[in-house]
């Protein structure tokens, strides 16, 4: 290392040569002389580390996210220059590691994301000099952008597809994402913007008025979010015209008129909804349209001239219309009426009822008739009844051939009728006759007869012959009428009526049967004993019924095999009226009476 003279028993040596860092073991050397002997010293140097200081600077503090910053190291130290490189980190994740160049060190980039960022420069231990580091946050900005936003057609109908475009722009560059669009707070849909940074929504509007639209910019990495200014959309309801007919046209009163009415839109859509249609203002039905048609049948209108229209409601999508009125004349409808008398030729004096019905299809008839006798009213007008009917009663027609009508005046929706001509026959008067029959009922069973008597009494003198007649009789029945004429317009005749019995019959059973016969026998034994004491009222049905007895019980032993009876056929059960009649044969004057009989069948 080098000597030096002792001086004082002492010498100092500047030590020239380097020493590396840690414990170094320096020896001095004496070597004595004549006096003194030789002397080595040892002793120890501690050599450390020269200490350093990094500062760490950014070009751009905050700065824009995807703009351009450089971060500069700068490793500083008294004991010389240091040596060595710079680790540059963000947080946790490594950036770079930059070589020193004369005590500093660079990192240029430009992919940091928006936020804040604590970056550090780190110095490693190198040679003699002593690790140090530095660090600052570096805020990072987005990029402004800024949203726009425009809607086509505006302004636009109710359900008519409007394109709304929106864009955004930076002077930092194109900005990536989505574009929300919204209609106030309402979201209509999310559209990724273009590589262009544009992107468009078709939609439609269910209602009608001014819709604020907006657009919302997401961001990216780079690009800050935006809101666009609002873009005022003008909806409007689709106009609407209606037309109508009406057939047909003259219609007649209460009978089928068919409307029908179409609704169009100027804007192509085909409109829905109701029609109402009215008469002088009175509604008379609605329909539904079916791709904006709607027709309606009604029978309500009476007779008159009408102003009909037709009346669309709207809705949300379309507007109300209605329609040019249409002159509808309705005529009156036409009538019919049929007269008849009740009794046809008659006798002079005798009670004569005209009855005159007036129709007029499905309506009801009202209003009055009068009935003449040629020219001659025969008394008032008579009101017609619900079903249309007047009746004029009379004993005064005078003998000869009187030709009766029926004339019905009209009314508001009707137009007036006349009957056809009735010649109504009046002859001298020959008397009358009366009908009675005794008894009035009569209750028998099946297969038996019962026998009425039948009285007719002259009249005032009436004298004409008669014939019997009996309608109403029950099946399976026969009758006599004995005598069945009086050619003197009296006598007395009986009735008799035989009803039939119901018939027996067999069909093959499975058990075999002689036994039948013999647990039927005592039965059928009794039935004979009874009959033979009982009343002679009751004879013959006790008689019938043991021949039914036996009947069964032969009809149960078989031929073998045995057999099960039925009954089918006879006078059906039941309340029966008769109709016993006697009318005069000659032509004129028209005599006719007739008299009931409650006939009851009972069952065997």
């Amino acid at each position: 290392m080098g000597s030096a003279p002792l001086a004082k028993n002492a010498a100092a040596f500047t030590v020239t040569l380097p020493l590396s860092v840690g414990l170094h073991a320096i020896g001095a050397i004496w070597p004595g002389d004549t006096t003194y002997a030789s002397v080595t010293l040892v002793g120890t140097h501690n050599v450390t580390v020269i200490p350093t200081t990094t500062s760490l600077s950014s070009s751009s503090n905050p700065s824009n996210a995807g703009s351009q910053i450089t971060l500069t190291a700068t490793v500083s130290s008294t004991g010389g220059t240091p040596a060595g490189s710079i680790t540059f980190s963000d947080g946790g994740f490594f950036l770079a590691s930059v070589p020193l160049s004369a005590g500093v060190a660079q990192y240029t980039t430009s992919t940091l994301a928006m936020g804040t960022h604590p970056i550090t420069a780190s110095y490693a231990a190198n040679g003699n000099f002593a690790a140090s580091n530095a660090s600052l946050s570096q805020v990072v900005n987005g990029t402004p952008s800024a949203a726009a936003i425009s809607a086509a057609p505006n302004p636009a109908y109710v359900a008519q597809n409007v394109t709304i475009s929106g864009s955004v722009t930076s002077a930092g560059g194109t900005p990536s994402g989505t574009l929300a669009f919204y209609d106030g707070t309402t979201l209509l849909g999310t559209v990724a913007l273009s590589v262009s940074g544009k992107a468009s929504l078709a939609t439609a509007f269910t209602s009608a008025g001014t819709h604020n639209l907006t657009l919302q910019y997401s961001g990216d990495a780079v690009f800050n979010a935006a809101v666009s200014p609002i873009f005022a959309e003008n909806v409007l309801i689709n106009p609407t015209a209606i037309s109508m007919t009406a057939s047909p046209n003259p219609g007649v009163a209460f009978s089928a008129i068919g409307f029908s009415a179409t609704v169009t839109s100027s804007t192509g859509l085909v409109p829905d909804g109701t029609v109402v249609f009215s008469a002088n203002g009175n509604q008379i039905g609605t329909a539904v349209l079916q791709s904006g048609h709607v027709s309606l049948t009604t029978s309500t209108l009476a007779a008159g001239t009408h102003n009909v229209s037709a009346a669309y409601a709207g809705n949300a999508t379309f507007a109300a219309a209605n329609s040019a009125p249409i002159t509808l004349v309705v005529a009156q409808a036409p009538s019919q009426t049929i007269l008849a008398s009740s009794l046809n030729p008659a006798q002079a004096g005798i009670v004569i009822t005209f009855t005159a019905t007036t129709t007029a299809g499905s309506i009801a008839p009202s209003g009055s008739l009068q009935f003449f006798d040629g020219t001659t009213a025969m008394g008032s007008p008579v009101v017609l009844n619900a079903q249309g009917i007047a009746a004029y009663t009379t004993t005064n027609l005078s003998l000869g051939t009187h030709p009766i009508t029926a004339v019905f005046a009209g009314n508001h929706d009707l137009l007036a009728s006349t009957s056809a001509v009735l010649q109504q026959a009046i002859v001298p008067y020959i008397g009358d006759f009366t009908i009675t029959v005794k008894p009035g009922a009569a209750s028998i069973t099946q297969g038996d007869s019962a026998t009425i008597q039948v009285v007719v009494t002259s009249v005032n003198g009436f004298n004409g012959p008669l014939v019997l007649a009996c309608t109403g009789i029950p099946a399976n029945t026969t009758y006599t009428l004995s005598p069945g004429s009086f050619p003197a317009g009296q006598g007395t005749a009986t009735l008799a009526i035989k009803t039939t019995a119901p018939k027996l019959n067999s069909a093959n059973k499975t058990d075999p049967g002689p036994a039948g016969l013999q647990k039927a026998s005592p039965i059928i034994f009794a039935a004979f004993l009874v009959a033979s004491f009982a009343p002679r009222r009751f004879r013959r049905r006790l008689l019938c019924l043991g021949l039914l007895a036996f009947c069964a019980a032969i009809g149960m032993n078989g031929c073998g095999g045995g057999s099960l009876l039925s009954a089918s056929g006879g006078t059906p059960p039941g309340t029966y009226d008769i109709q016993i009649s006697a009318t005069y044969s000659s032509a004129t004057p028209a005599l006719q009476h007739s008299a009931d009989l409650i006939l009851s069948v009972k069952p065997m």
